[in-house]
């Protein structure tokens, strides 16, 4: 009665299974199956071990732990040559990420690639002048006044009515308007971020604002706004000797994308890529 109650029992039916399967695969495979089972730890395993333990604690593992920390690196090992051996890594897309990201990162050797000397700069920045322009910078003060909180008919009117009293008293700090949601710095700042930070309309105004005085109101995704330029730096290529450092940093990602990508065509010219004629030909674009 017991034999015929554990034949029934899907756990016996699973590990049955499971050793057919390792027993073809030792069969087929006998000398990936004996080399996988020898799991040998050697002074350089220890001490990666050691270090790993310090990267992660801050800490060196005492003559104690450090055992325990060897059985716990034999425990993984032996699980992963087991996954692997059942194939549990196939169809994974965390692994598998996982897997393209070490060969990646292996392939981005920084040590494959040599700095760059003072001619290999002179000629890199000469050739790419305009990737290091600074653009037209301006800096400003403004006052905001709220379309939400006034309307927009009042909130207007009250801009229009600060204004002539700041062209009359430009120190007249009385003028406050609304809070405003961005606690902006009036330094010099790239026309860009100010778009990105009050809308085109704004900007482009900022272009055809006089120096020092307060003009406006001038519209923002906001609201309305009193604005006073306080300084203008006007577009311009810097000095090879105020960019040397990151031109040569530009050089050198360069040089480790093109050996990525060398090295990439060399582990692929040992495969044979077959995408099939009818692979895409749904999926593709009329």
């Amino acid at each position: 009665m017991v034999i015929k109650t554990l034949i029934r029992e899907p756990l016996v039916h699973f590990l049955a299974l499971g050793a057919v399967i390792f027993g073809v695969n030792a069969v087929f495979n006998p000398e990936v199956a004996r080399e996988d089972r020898v799991v040998e730890i050697t002074a350089a395993d220890v001490e990666r071990i050691g270090k790993l333990y310090t990267q992660q604690w801050g800490g060196t593992p005492s003559p104690a732990e450090l055992p325990k920390l060897v059985d716990d690196y034999v425990r993984q090992e032996i699980l992963f040559r087991e996954g692997r051996a059942l194939k549990l890594d196939l169809d994974d897309s965390v692994v598998r990420n996982r897997m393209v990201q070490k060969m990646d990162f292996l392939i981005n050797d920084p040590a494959a690639v040599t700095m760059p000397d003072d001619a290999e700069v002179d000629k890199y920045y000469a050739q790419h002048k305009e990737k290091y322009a600074v653009p037209e910078r301006v800096g400003f003060t403004h006052i905001f006044f709220s379309v939400s909180a006034r309307d927009e008919r009042q909130a207007e009117a009250d801009a229009k009515a600060s204004l002539a009293t700041l062209t009359a008293n430009p120190s007249d700090t009385s003028q406050r308007g609304d809070p405003f949601i961005i606690n902006y710095d009036p330094s010099p700042k790239p026309l860009n971020e100010v778009t990105k930070d009050f809308g085109l309309t704004f900007s482009s105004a900022l272009l055809e604002a006089p120096d020092g005085a307060w003009s406006g109101p001038v519209r923002s995704a906001y609201g309305l706004h009193l604005v006073r330029v306080l300084a203008r730096e006007p577009a311009h290529v810097p000095a090879l000797a105020d960019v040397r450092r990151l031109v040569a940093s530009d050089i050198i990602t360069q040089r480790q994308t093109d050996h990525a990508a060398r090295a990439y065509q060399d582990i692929k010219a040992r495969y044979v890529v077959i995408i099939r004629p009818d692979a895409l030909a749904e999926k593709a674009s009329p």
